[in-house]
This record gives structure tokens, sequence and C-alpha cells, in this order.
């Protein structure tokens, strides 16, 4: 797995608590969110290859267990990690 640098979470505390959430479900075919989440909760340390929200499509997008603030439209099966993501809006 690449090296990257970790989230710099100075302003974490700008993130409203969830209020919905949806689980991407990416291990057979890519998965589409209904609506489009604030943020994500990732299981693992990894990579997914995302679309972005206002452009960027098939992104390698590095994420962290926990709270990343992305907004993404789309996870593809291939080209990413396996891990368990969670949408929150």
């Amino acid at each position: 797995m690449a090296n990257f640098p970790l989230p710099d979470y100075t302003n974490i505390s700008l993130l409203q608590p969830g209020v919905a959430g949806e689980e991407a479900d990416f291990s057979a075919s890519d998965y589409t969110f209904t609506d489009t989440p604030r943020y994500i909760k990732c299981s693992a340390l990894g990579i997914l290859k995302v679309d972005l929200l206002d452009g960027g499509t098939g992104v390698d997008l590095p994420v962290v267990p926990g709270v990343n603030p992305e907004r993404v439209t789309k996870i593809y099966n291939s080209g990413s990690d396996s891990m368990t993501v969670i949408g929150l809006r």
C-alpha cells in the first residue's frame, strides 16, 4: 500500500453529527449513493476509487479509518480496497 499523509483534523469540530447513513456495498459492483453524503466513515486505511460531487471521475481517494470529510457520489468496485464504507448525511 502506498504511503500517504494522514488528514488534517484541525477543523474536525466543523463536522456536524450524521443524521442518516447509507452503507455502500461495492463488493460485487460499483455503488452509487441514493443521497450524496456529507462525509464517509471508513473501517480501514486504503484507497477508494470514487466520483466526487462537483467533478472528478474515477479518482483514487486515500482514506483512513473513521471520518473522511469527502463528498462522493459513487464508489467503484474495481480499484477500491475492501472495507466497510458508510455515507453520512
